[in-house]
């Protein structure tokens, strides 16, 4: 018996997708808690649970999008984030934190990406926006942590776990049948997104997770890993 656990354990592990075309159909509320009494159980420095969530669905969710859609035609906004073609703008990629090896995955990734819209006659900008709405999800879980100093090593377990009860309420809903996707990207409106959601200023995001049934016949296609063999230092095995 306990052999079956893990093996359900590892493959619902390893067929986890990200998915961005959900139906219309809503999600159960007692389903979302289940899903975050999931991220509830992730592991926190000395049990500090350092999360709260903002559960968006419905009129609420619908007013989030509309809003997120005025911002992004803000010309400064716009500016920002993509070049005059459409396509996330190269100077951003060039001034990220990210060591070089990280920054040349990334653009194989948009590359990757980019090409495959481009056959859909679609551009990244077009997937970009609705990221940014959450998709087309029915339901949107906003996850709030507390400002912490990133440079501190106290700061950084409380991000990691954050990061913990993201995956657990990702491995959680696609266990019960649901489509799921983790969004940073909405941190880049910073304040106003702040403001929208009336945070204390001590609070900040640090995250979304859209949750909803994956639209009727969508072929859910892992994005190519490295294999771990390669990412490994064995030492004393």
């Amino acid at each position: 018996m306990e052999n079956d656990i893990t093996g359900i354990i590892l493959e619902t592990i390893r067929s986890r997708r990200s998915c961005r075309l959900f139906s219309a159909e809503p999600v159960p509320r007692e389903d979302l808690l289940t899903i975050l009494e999931a991220g509830n159980c992730a592991p926190s420095p000395m049990n500090t649970q350092p999360w709260e969530f903002i559960v968006l669905a419905g009129e609420a969710l619908v007013h989030y999008r509309l809003t997120v859609l005025e911002w992004l035609e803000t010309p400064q906004v716009s500016a920002e984030l993509f070049n005059t073609d459409g396509n996330l703008d190269e100077r951003e990629i060039g001034t990220s934190i990210l060591p070089r090896r990280l920054l040349d995955r990334k653009r194989k990734h948009l590359k990757r990406l980019s090409d495959h819209l481009a056959g859909l006659g679609l551009k990244l900008k077009d997937v970009f926006n609705t990221t940014f709405c959450g998709h087309n999800a029915p339901a949107l879980i906003m996850v709030i942590g507390d400002r912490v100093n990133r440079q501190h090593r106290r700061g950084l377990e409380v991000q990691q776990a954050l990061a913990a009860a993201i995956q657990n309420m990702l491995l959680a809903a696609h266990a019960m049948g649901y489509g799921a996707c983790w969004i940073g990207d909405m941190m880049r409106f910073g304040e106003k997104l702040h403001r929208y959601l009336d945070l204390e200023p001590e609070k900040e995001l640090v995250g979304g997770v859209t949750i909803g049934k994956p639209m009727e016949n969508l072929d859910l296609k892992q994005v190519p890993k490295l294999p771990v063999e390669g990412m490994i230092r064995w030492r004393g095995l």
